[in-house]
């Protein structure tokens, strides 16, 4: 149940712990010019994709859905965002296809192996199996792939154009696993099985057995 927000939005406290949690309340924050630490749906997905996270569009709504205000449907503030996010990342959720993937589903459409695509089968392509696009969208991801001059989509050249592997902890998963590893263990709760107090009960009632007859002997 996610909390009423009766309180200013931008005086709700967001705890940061680590540096991935520091990370998504920075981007976070870079795309909240008005500074109330909240985002509608549309905003969020930039958010999403910012940090480097490619979830389907249906997974983005269940985002929403999971970390919207209460009594604001479809506003997401950022306390509930950051610590749903961080946990999601933390379980290797979003994580980009690999390049190798994108290239042999190309491939497969490529039948003659020509190494390009035209226009049309792209186009085709991406609305019957890709991610569902507006018109928009579909024209600007064309505008990318579209060779003007020789009305071709090459598509290996595309996918490097798409691709973007971020160095190091740039990739929020290599950061993530970074804290993760420097989690200390958790304690160990010591507790003596029944055979171990046993034989400690055993010795303290020899050791004071032993203890009273030097006594005694000392006497006589």
């Amino acid at each position: 149940m996610q909390p009423p927000y009766e309180e200013e939005d931008s005086e709700i406290p967001v705890p940061v712990d680590n540096d991935l949690e520091l990370r998504i309340h920075d981007i976070f924050m870079a795309h909240d010019p008005s500074g109330n630490k909240t985002a509608d749906s549309e905003t969020l997905a930039i958010i999403i994709r910012a940090l480097g996270l490619f979830p389907t569009n249906e997974e983005i709504r269940e985002i929403v859905e999971k970390t919207q205000k209460k009594n604001q449907p479809g506003t997401v503030h950022l306390v509930s965002f950051l610590p749903f996010i961080a946990g999601e990342i933390n379980k290797g959720r979003y994580k980009p296809d690999k390049v190798e993937d994108l290239l042999a589903a190309f491939q497969r459409l490529d039948g003659e192996n020509r190494g390009y695509l035209t226009r049309e089968q792209l186009k085709g392509f991406m609305t019957e199996y890709g991610e569902p696009l507006d018109e928009e969208e579909m024209e600007e991801m064309l505008e990318v792939a579209y060779d003007g001059f020789d009305k071709k989509v090459y598509y290996e050249e595309f996918v490097n154009k798409l691709w973007y592997k971020p160095k190091g902890e740039d990739d929020v998963f290599v950061l993530a696993q970074r804290i993760e590893a420097e989690k200390p263990p958790p304690p160990v709760e010591s507790r003596r099985r029944f055979s171990q107090l046993f034989t400690s009960q055993s010795n303290l009632a020899r050791s004071t057995s032993q203890s009273a007859a030097a006594a005694d002997s000392s006497k006589k």
